[in-house]
């Protein structure tokens, strides 16, 4: 131990780059053993990969086809409407269902409301579907990181997060680039209905690779 009053060196770049890996890594590998958060993070981690290739598409979107950035702004206005509108009830979901069956809903429920959105071409219906795809994508972010806080056990519940986190990240950032990418080679219509469909896609594969028996519950007293 260092003496009395003398300050602790701090880690290095390299050290703190070490430990940060190290505990990540330490995460997926609980993770790997508990088979329903691992088959939550897979299936979220698809249905991010869709949700962040549409979200890219947006813009673009409301500017070619409904009329311009003022649209946009609607549009984002009724999304952000959305999602204040669905917290409160995301919480109530996530504490009385089970996982598997409130997440997959809500992310099958996201793929109905974008292809809503990128097939309409009247400004009210869009905002209409815009703001009903924010109830259900709130409800499926609450109710996985809800799961995994109340079935973690506590000394590995920063580790398991922060892989969560790593990988979910990941997923945005692969789909934030494949969304106008697909777009650009393949066409508007055809990279949005693709995206929706694997939006959809990631709802089956919950209720496939989660098993039905695990529910919500906390593993540690509540507070």
């Amino acid at each position: 131990d260092p003496p009395a009053g003398a300050s602790a060196r701090p880690e290095g770049p390299v050290a703190v780059r070490r430990r940060v890996l190290g505990d990540v890594g330490q995460g997926l590998r609980y993770v790997r053993r508990a088979a329903a958060t691992r088959g939550l993070l897979v299936a979220n981690s698809v249905y991010l990969l869709a949700n962040a290739a549409l979200t890219a598409l947006l813009v673009p979107f409301g500017v070619t086809q409904l009329g311009g950035s003022v649209q946009v702004g609607y549009l984002l206005s009724a999304l952000g409407l959305g999602f204040l509108a669905g917290a409160p009830l995301s919480r109530r979901l996530a504490d009385r269902g089970a996982a598997r069956t409130t997440v997959a809903a809500g992310q099958a429920l996201v793929a109905g409301a974008f292809a809503l959105l990128f097939n309409s071409t009247e400004l009210p219906v869009a905002l209409a579907a815009a703001f009903l795809l924010g109830l259900p994508a709130v409800t499926v972010l609450v109710s996985v990181h809800t799961w995994v806080q109340r079935t973690t056990p506590e000394g590995l519940l920063g580790r398991v997060s922060a892989a969560f986190l790593t990988l979910e990240a990941a997923a945005t950032m692969l789909g934030a680039l494949a969304g106008p990418a697909l777009s650009e080679a393949s066409g508007m219509p055809v990279a949005l209905n693709a995206a929706c469909a694997v939006a959809l896609l990631s709802a089956p594969l919950t209720l496939w690779l989660v098993p039905s028996a695990h529910r919500p519950r906390s593993a540690r007293p509540a507070p």
